[in-house]
C-alpha cells in the first residue's frame, strides 16, 4: 500500500475509533459534537487536503477523477449545527 493508502485509511480508522469512543462514554449529542470536533474533524481536513492534493494528477475519465472534484466542492460542514439543519416538513 502506498503512502496515501495509509494515510486515508488511518484517517478513516481514526473517524470510527472517535465515533467508538463516543458509545463507549455514552455522550449526548453536544458531548459528542464537541468529541468529534476535536478528535475527528481534523482527520476529515487531512482527508478533504489529500482529495484536493491529489485531484490534479488523476488521469481524467476514471473513476476516482469523475469523484475527486465533487469531494472538493462539498461545503465546510464544520461548524453546522441542528439550528442550520432543515429541520424537514413543518
Amino acid at each position: 500500500m502506498d503512502v496515501s493508502g495509509n494515510l486515508v485509511g488511518s484517517n478513516f480508522k481514526g473517524i470510527y475509533r472517535t465515533e467508538a469512543e463516543c458509545k463507549v462514554h455514552g455522550f449526548s449529542s453536544e458531548p459528542r459534537h464537541a468529541h468529534r470536533q476535536a478528535h475527528a474533524m481534523p482527520l476529515v481536513d487531512a482527508l478533504f487536503q489529500w482529495v484536493r492534493e491529489t485531484q490534479p494528477s488523476l488521469v481524467p475519465k476514471t473513476p476516482p477523477a469523475r469523484v475527486e472534484p465533487r469531494a472538493c466542492r462539498v461545503p465546510d460542514r464544520r461548524h453546522r449545527g441542528a439550528a442550520t439543519e432543515n429541520p424537514g416538513p413543518t
